[in-house]
């Protein structure tokens, strides 16, 4: 996200214009900070109301989940969402997470009425 930076105020605080310059500035500035505050809020809202039940469980269940829940967090709430999604995985030890991932290559089969093309598709969700 691009910096908001706040206006510096004027050297001369005698000079009228200058001050007024500074204030309408700073009017904007404060402005911006609240719109990105309350966008950030509906973001996060919004990102958080797109996952599936089951994918809201592995997030609250990250470590970093109250962290995140309480600062709404919109990039670290991306981040856990694409770890989830990734490692399948929240708080398994990797060998466990290993095992499920053999278990369930191993597992799956193609049926008398999938097409090729779906077992393909579906194996690579795996």
């Amino acid at each position: 996200l691009p910096t908001i930076s706040e206006p510096v105020a004027p050297d001369n605080t005698n000079n009228f214009v200058e001050v007024e310059i500074w204030k309408v500035a700073l009017r904007s500035y404060v402005k911006k900070r609240e719109a990105r505050t309350k966008n950030s809020h509906r973001i996060f809202a919004l990102t958080l109301g797109q996952c599936s039940q089951a994918l809201r469980n592995r997030i609250e269940a990250h470590n970093d989940w109250s962290t995140i829940n309480n600062d709404t967090d919109v990039i670290n709430l991306l981040r856990v969402i694409q770890q989830c999604m990734t490692q399948r995985q929240t708080r398994k030890h990797a060998v466990h997470a290993l095992y499920e991932a053999e278990s369930a290559i191993y597992k799956y089969r193609q049926g008398k009425h999938t097409s090729n093309n779906e077992y393909y598709e579906k194996f690579k969700d795996i």
